[in-house]
């Protein structure tokens, strides 16, 4: 209930607010991982306490000679007043914890449940980035205030550089829209929205994952891989944001394998995965452009056939070149088609005016003489 409010009341919030698209995409996406970290915090603490469950029952069993194992028990712990067997159960639930995640520096005290079901744990992990929840965290020593400084500057100067090339590159294209070629467009597009593309994947997962890491001594740092490498479309879902592949792998690819059964429950797994991440993307631009054309959904869900027929370009150079192809052509092509719906709502009026305040902010934009010509042709003589 909770996470559906969050996520739903976020979207009722910036539909009747009408905001902008760039502050819709900052604020849903917020929503987005608040929404998945709730959901991991909810569901590992679940099955904390299942695991619990199960360790005493079975304990208990164990003394009492029976031959009887409680494989899925119906009732949680108490957790306020643990029995003897409960204690003994979580001492070992943390044990095998330990094990599987290493030590932490000294000063540093590991956290246990059911101790960690706390505002204080939860706020902390809101904190950290990452989106999936553990007990314990791998974290650093000490926190390096140059470190934090550096980061804090690269933002600011990649922020000025992303505003430079949307305002005098991207903006004046996608204003333009309604009176140039699909082609055209597409080539004014392809340059400058790469490079805006691969500078907003640089300050999203190399600046503030890495400030935010930083502050919080978190000292898994892996929130990338060498995705321009890839050769298939599952390789690079898997590299290029490995917080959220992470969540989905875990919340909804292994519990999916849990609930299905058969020769087929890989491909099951993998095409539900793939449905809800693709509807996400589909809600957050449905939300930024206030205009419902799935074509994201239609191109994400493409990327499934394409991985099994992709399968033997694995590895290779013609597999790199075909990646390369898409990510060229295909972030464009979606904010042409989104643009496009957008931009034939408006009135030749709104556009008008859209074109003259580009002009008064920057006479020498590209697509400048256009945006004149598209201004003149608009005022009545």
């Amino acid at each position: 209930m909770m996470q559906s409010t969050i996520l739903f009341g976020s979207v009722a919030l910036l539909w009747l607010g009408d905001w902008p698209a760039i502050p819709t995409g900052v604020y849903l996406g917020e929503a987005l991982i608040i929404f998945m970290k709730v959901h991991s915090f909810f569901i590992t603490n679940r099955r904390f306490g299942i695991e619990v469950t199960i360790a005493a029952c079975n304990a208990s069993n164990e003394k009492n000679s029976s031959p009887t194992v409680i494989r899925k028990p119906a009732i949680p712990p108490n957790l306020e007043n643990p029995t003897a067997t409960e204690t003994a159960a979580i001492e070992a639930l943390h044990k095998q914890h330990m094990e599987r995640r290493g030590s932490l520096p000294m000063g540093d005290v590991w956290v246990t449940f059911p101790e960690n079901v706390s505002f204080s744990n939860f706020f902390f992990f809101l904190c950290v980035p990452t989106l999936v929840y553990e007990l314990n965290y791998p974290r650093t020593p000490n926190v390096r205030p140059g470190y934090i400084v550096e980061k804090c500057l690269l933002c600011l100067g990649i922020f000025s550089v992303l505003h430079v090339i949307i305002n005098q590159y991207i903006y004046p294209v996608l204003v333009q829209v309604k009176h140039i070629t699909f082609f055209e467009a597409i080539l004014g597009l392809i340059v400058p929205f790469m490079f805006a593309y691969i500078l907003v994947f640089f300050i999203l997962f190399d600046v503030i994952c890495n400030g935010f890491a930083e502050v919080t001594r978190f000292s898994d740092r892996r929130f990338y891989s060498d995705w321009w490498n890839s050769t298939t479309w599952d390789e690079f879902a898997r590299k290029w944001n490995q917080p959220v592949h992470e969540w989905l792998l875990r919340h909804v690819y292994m519990e999916s394998l849990r609930q299905f059964s058969g020769p087929r429950r890989r491909m099951t797994a993998t095409l539900l995965t793939f449905l809800l991440s693709s509807l996400v993307h589909e809600l957050v631009l449905t939300t930024m452009s206030r205009v419902f054309r799935p074509w994201m959904f239609v191109l994400q869900m493409a990327q499934v056939p394409l991985i099994y027929l992709g399968r033997n370009l694995k590895g290779t150079r013609a597999g790199n070149f075909t990646f390369w192809a898409g990510m060229l052509f295909g972030p464009p092509l979606l904010c042409l088609l989104y643009s496009r719906e957008y931009m034939l709502l408006l009135s030749d009026q709104q556009v008008q005016a859209m074109a003259v305040a580009l002009l008064d902010m920057d006479p020498r934009c590209a697509c400048a003489a256009n945006l004149t010509a598209l201004v003149s042709a608009a005022t009545p003589a």
